[in-house]
């Protein structure tokens, strides 16, 4: 059966939460039938076995919470930037709504909870705002480094500079994966850096 109620929605706060509860004598409980709502005409329905008492309630909606991820830094192989994936798949909404996602920054915008963008040479705050259905809202902070492969003195250009700082650890073994004088990534620093920077030098 299909039972259908209007309702004020001044008497609510937030009238897109309302759900249509049923009281079920076999079960000895109110449960929650609600089957469609239609917000424009303020009319709620429920399909039920049963006519019994019925109550429209009015749940509290609790916020989402947005996790852009941590900051990080991320090299580009030219002046023009790179490619950078935002990810907000951890972000989580404790009623279980589906959410929206939006990335804002200075210069662009982007939806969705992954995405690939293009982010030129420098630091960017990235805002993600997470949204569910029902106007709760979250937002979280991403800081993004994006640096030019070779600029080891950070003046945004490969020149002689970057070439000798090179030349300064010359045949030393890397301190970690992201060591950016080994700018070619194979554990080692040595004159192979070198060729390799001396090939991006900025014109």
């Amino acid at each position: 059966i299909e039972v259908c109620f209007p309702y004020d929605p001044a008497r609510f706060t937030n009238p897109a939460t309302l759900r249509l509860l049923h009281y079920e004598s076999d079960a000895g409980a109110w449960m929650d039938r609600t089957s469609s709502h239609d917000l424009e005409n303020h009319v709620i329905c429920a399909s039920v076995y049963a006519f019994s008492p019925f109550a429209v309630v009015e749940f509290a909606n609790r916020m989402p919470t947005a996790d852009a991820g941590k900051d990080r830094s991320v090299p580009a192989a030219g002046p023009g930037g790179a490619a950078v994936t935002l990810d907000a798949s951890t972000s989580s909404d404790p009623d279980g709504d589906a959410l929206t996602f939006e990335w804002t920054w200075k210069a662009g915008s982007a939806t969705g909870p992954v995405t690939t963008v293009a982010l030129p040479v420098g630091t960017h705050e990235v805002v993600l705002t997470v949204a569910d259905s029902f106007g709760g809202t979250s937002t979280d902070t991403l800081v993004v480094t994006v640096t030019l492969v070779c600029d080891l003195d950070g003046d945004g250009k490969v020149t002689a500079s970057d070439l000798a700082l090179i030349r300064s650890r010359n045949n030393q073994l890397a301190t970690d994966p992201g060591d950016p004088y080994d700018v070619n990534g194979d554990g080692r620093i040595n004159i192979a850096d070198v060729r390799y920077c001396q090939l991006r030098l900025t014109p």
